[in-house]
């Protein structure tokens, strides 16, 4: 299908990275992948994860996929009015990732 037709169409979907370095990169770049076949048009930040959910409840950005739970729940547990945890996870029994 083309761009046009798919639910990101004309969308921007304003996407963060992790500074930390590991596997999240990797995983960043899958979600990107898709979200860009979907037809969204995809803006990249990378910052550390503490500032994502400032961020997030501000209307700054809009997902990220590689904040782990529940080292971070004490952040989000501040934000969590304004933002949501979508899925299980990337890591399953051990958290949320």
């Amino acid at each position: 299908a083309f761009a046009e037709d798919l639910p990101g169409s004309g969308k921007t979907v304003r996407y963060a990275q992790s500074d930390s370095l590991g596997a999240n990169y990797v995983v960043a770049q899958i979600g990107m992948a898709a979200m860009k076949e979907l037809g969204y048009d995809v803006k990249l930040s990378t910052l550390n994860t503490t500032l994502f959910f400032q961020a997030a409840a501000q209307g700054d950005l809009d997902i990220a996929t590689d904040i782990n739970f529940p080292q971070r729940e004490p952040g989000y547990k501040k934000v969590e009015a304004e933002a949501e945890i979508v899925g299980g996870g990337l890591i399953q029994g051990g958290g949320i990732n």
